[in-house]
């Protein structure tokens, strides 16, 4: 059974011209995105026999095999080569160590990430990409972001740095990584400025958003607690089939998985403001505990928060696709 799969390239969304597909545990790509993207000659036969160049490599595959021969040598793979729409479909990562590049696989958001560190390469990816680029079937979508405190209001204040920093910071880079898929980003609050929770909650309301999310980091009196938890209102609400726990849980299942963070889990709120005030889905995200050395060294670190706005992307983009298919 092919089950559908986003592509990535450093975690930025590579369009294609079909979609990339599942089998036997592999994913398949469209060669000729592979070979556009690291510059591989191919050469195409009538009989389903391809014979790709790259480097010193020759890659010689056919459609309906599991056989791929590399420099002569015959090597079974686990699924078969099959064509799709047209198109050639190959095994990312059976390509992938003749190519140069690591493959990462998120189980739970179905997404194969490549990384790539040749400037270069990058930079083809990108041109290739808009060159299949389809309609974003996430646009007109509007989502809040809420980076909790700001101004006068610290938040919570530990090793030399102040919630409402850290806070602001992810909920930036996760604008940047959404409106990458034509969503309507809003945020309560760009820069160190005071924001009350009335302002925060009004902004969703008043543009009738799709979700809202708050992101903000914990603190507690044992330093021993650490992780990830993710708050929300347990109501009747659902838009679209979608529920403040049902957002909490795709929230929780992602940033831990992006960011490797302890998986506190959900917790129930029914007097937090921001959840109580808000009428579409809502939830709050809780990062790390600061009062934790461990979670507190990784709030320091732009590298893990960038892992936490990834995280917190795909949940969005996960709840937002069962709204789009609701």
């Amino acid at each position: 059974c092919s089950k559908a799969v986003d592509v990535r390239v450093n975690f930025a969304q590579i369009n294609l011209p079909t979609d990339a597909v599942i089998q036997n545990n592999r994913t398949l790509v469209p060669l000729r995105v592979l070979s556009e993207i690291f510059g591989a000659k191919v050469h195409w036969e009538e009989s389903g026999k391809v014979t790709v160049y790259h480097n010193n490599n020759i890659i010689v595959l056919s459609k309906g095999s599991e056989y791929i021969s590399v420099n002569g040598k015959t090597t079974k793979t686990e699924t078969k080569v099959i064509e799709k729409e047209d198109y050639m479909m190959v095994p990312l990562k059976f390509f992938s160590d003749y190519l140069g590049v690591e493959v990462e696989w998120y189980e739970n958001s179905r997404i194969v990430n490549m990384v790539i560190e040749d400037e270069e390469i990058i930079k083809k990816a990108q041109e290739v990409s808009r060159s299949y680029n389809r309609k974003s079937i996430y646009e007109g979508y509007k989502v809040v972001l809420d980076p909790g405190h700001g101004g006068s209001d610290n938040g919570a204040y530990y090793g030399g740095t102040a919630e409402k920093t850290i806070n602001l910071k992810i909920a930036k880079k996760v604008k940047e990584i959404l409106e990458k898929y034509d969503i309507k980003v809003y945020m309560t609050r760009t820069s160190d400025v005071t924001t009350s929770l009335a302002t925060r909650t009004n902004l969703a309301n008043s543009i009738n958003a799709d979700l809202y999310i708050s992101i903000h980091s914990n603190a507690i009196a044992n330093s021993s607690i650490k992780g990830t938890e993710i708050l929300y209102k347990q109501n009747s609400l659902v838009q679209d089939g979608v529920s403040n726990k049902l957002l909490a849980q795709n929230l929780s299942n992602s940033v831990s998985e992006y960011a490797g963070t302890y998986k506190r889990g959900l917790i129930n709120r029914t007097n937090l403001y921001v959840l109580n005030r808000t009428t579409m889905p809502a939830a709050l995200v809780e990062v790390g505990y600061m009062t934790n050395t461990s979670d507190l060294k990784n709030l320091k670190n732009e590298n893990f928060r960038n892992k936490v706005a990834e995280g917190i992307s795909d949940g969005i983009l996960d709840t937002l696709m069962i709204m789009i298919k609701h």
